[in-house]
């Protein structure tokens, strides 16, 4: 009788990625990044958390990104990764209301943008994850820039 053994990360000598838990106080000590270009986001700031080569992941970039109430923004803008925000306030040009708990899939090069409500008093965050190894990866392309292209025709 032939046994076979399973390949995991752990018995893969081709793999060095293993399970990362960050405790909340090490997440809190990521400084928060913001774009020099005001009409890329304002009042807008992110976290980059979990990114090849500053911590040992591969797959996927994560972080948490933060509106200031009633006017931070994220501008449109496109990229080639697909993305997954959890509580986002639009997408592809139509309001897509949200709420604490809602997920929302991005595909590649899909056009999004995210608003704060102008109602709202209090920030909005929201859990970003690139499909893609780390953050340096992803290249934002804004309108009228070299490389941007129209809307995309997708069904949501």
């Amino acid at each position: 009788m032939t046994k076979s053994k399973a390949t995991s990360p752990t018995n893969n000598s081709k793999s060095t990625v293993q399970p990362l838990v960050l405790s909340p106080e090490s997440i809190s000590d990521h400084e928060p990044q913001s774009f020099t270009d005001q009409g890329h986001g304002s009042g807008l700031t992110w976290q980059t958390i979990i990114s090849a080569p500053q911590t040992a992941t591969n797959n996927f970039t994560s972080g948490i990104a933060t509106c200031a109430p009633e006017t931070g923004r994220l501008s449109h803008h496109r990229h080639s990764q697909a993305e997954i925000y959890h509580f986002i306030s639009e997408i592809e040009g139509s309001q897509h209301p949200v709420r604490a708990g809602s997920i929302v899939f991005i595909p590649g090069d899909a056009e999004h943008a995210v608003q704060a409500d102008s109602n709202e008093t209090e920030e909005l965050k929201w859990l970003y994850v690139f499909a893609t190894d780390g953050f340096e990866d992803v290249v934002y392309r804004w309108p009228g820039e070299e490389g941007y292209i129209g809307p995309a025709k997708s069904k949501l």
